[in-house]
């Protein structure tokens, strides 16, 4: 697959109070070993449209079920021995239905499960620990035309600990994303500028402002004529670059390699992408400035 399925672990690791937060930081800053748990409902017909592909790629390769390993490595190379990190199940309509993290030693560590309407759009999640308490839940709506419009975040008392409403202004060629506590104080926003329209256009730049409208991060989306990215450049909150990334793909425009490379222009990390004859990814394989690999996923289907 591409890399609807990178991203995932980081929800786990810190406060949930932040889940919309992560969520928008895995989509803009591209995480290539990590599985999304939570991931963003479609805000543009383009989205839509990616998600639906995605979608139609799972049934026809009828696939119910994606485990996702770590693979040890040992003297600079990848080996054979490797531990579950995560299995992602699908329903008979190819959608996502729950998504299950597992420990070193082979122990569930959390999973989420995700609930569908008619139009095949995420209405729920749920997210539990380990030992099967409930840790939060999510609840998304939508417009008429299937766009996501609101997310609420709701505690383990049933209330409402944070909501997102997305504001959309056509005639800017923008959408915002807005975060906010539940007394109604924001805490931050994004705003998504697209190249020519808000409906099938390509995002352009991100802007990342905390609550009180200081700027946090941009990024920066570079295509090629086919509009296909080739680059997403990381500046910082004086408008400096941090890093960037670019980007090449296979035939079937699935990833290939990524590159970190520095504000100076050194390599700081690369990631290689491998499939099998069907067009999933069955590897990814990280290595650093030196060439030296650090790290290893690998993917079976069932």
């Amino acid at each position: 697959m591409s890399n609807t399925f990178i991203k995932l672990m980081t929800h786990y690791c810190i406060k949930r109070a932040n889940k919309i937060l992560l969520l928008l930081l895995a989509i803009i800053v591209v995480l290539p070993l990590q599985v999304k748990a939570h991931e963003e409902p479609p805000k543009t017909q383009k989205e839509k449209k990616e998600a639906e592909a995605k979608r139609n790629k799972i049934l026809k390769n009828k696939i119910t079920r994606i485990i996702i390993w770590e693979n040890h490595i040992e003297k600079g190379s990848v080996t054979e021995n490797k531990q579950k990190y995560a299995v992602l199940n699908y329903n008979a309509d190819g959608l996502n239905t729950s998504i299950l993290i597992f420990k070193s030693n082979d122990t569930l560590e959390g999973k989420t499960i995700k609930t569908y309407d008619f139009n095949k759009n995420m209405i729920f999640d749920c997210d539990f620990e380990g030992s099967g308490n409930t840790s939060e839940k999510s609840v998304f709506q939508y417009s008429g035309t299937g766009l996501i419009e609101k997310i609420f975040n709701i505690d383990t008392n049933g209330l409402v600990s944070s909501y997102a409403e997305y504001t959309y202004k056509a005639k800017e060629r923008r959408i915002v994303f807005t975060s906010y506590k539940s007394t109604g104080q924001k805490n931050y926003t994004y705003n998504y500028l697209y190249g020519t329209d808000t409906i099938n256009g390509n995002c352009i730049e991100i802007e990342h402002r905390d609550s009180i409208g200081m700027l946090v991060m941009r990024v920066i989306n570079t295509y090629d004529k086919n509009g296909v990215r080739t680059e997403k450049a990381i500046y910082n909150a004086e408008s400096k670059l941090d890093y960037k990334f670019t980007f090449t793909y296979t035939d079937d425009k699935n990833f290939s390699i990524i590159t970190k490379i520095s504000a100076t222009g050194e390599i700081m990390k690369t990631d290689t992408y491998s499939y099998n004859n069907k067009n999933n990814l069955i590897s990814v394989v990280s290595k650093d400035k030196s060439g030296t690999i650090t790290d290893a996923i690998s993917y079976t289907y069932e």
